[in-house]
């Protein structure tokens, strides 16, 4: 794993951004609800980060599935876009909690044109 960016430690001794962390496991899938007017804002390319609970193994490189649930009906829309997990900043840090994290996203596309120093 590539050492933090802050500090120079390994992440599992870090205590401060964890920058730059990466995952040797496969990526994962997170499939996460968002309410509508969060969902569109990422649609429409305005959003792009995500801030969560630290309650799973978010790393860079997995699959954030978004999908639009109704808060007040208590159901899903059915609309469901993917992005890459580009970053993860983990609290505490910055105001961050600690259990928080706040996710970089992008577009698949994107990402891949991005790895791809802009070859694509």
């Amino acid at each position: 794993m590539t050492p933090c960016i802050q500090c120079g430690m390994q992440p599992q001794n870090c205590k401060c951004l964890n920058g730059f962390q990466v995952s040797s496991r496969p990526p994962a899938i997170h499939a996460l609800k968002t309410w509508p007017e969060f969902y569109a804002a990422v649609v429409g390319g305005r959003k792009t980060f995500e801030m969560r609970k630290a309650d799973r193994d978010f790393q860079e490189g997995d699959i954030l599935e978004l999908a639009e649930w109704g808060p007040f009906a208590r159901e899903y829309s059915g609309n469901k876009i993917r992005k890459i997990i580009t970053y993860v900043m983990r609290g505490p840090c910055f105001g961050l909690a600690e259990g928080w994290v706040v996710l970089g996203l992008a577009t698949p596309n994107d990402e891949a044109q991005r790895l791809a120093g802009g070859n694509l």
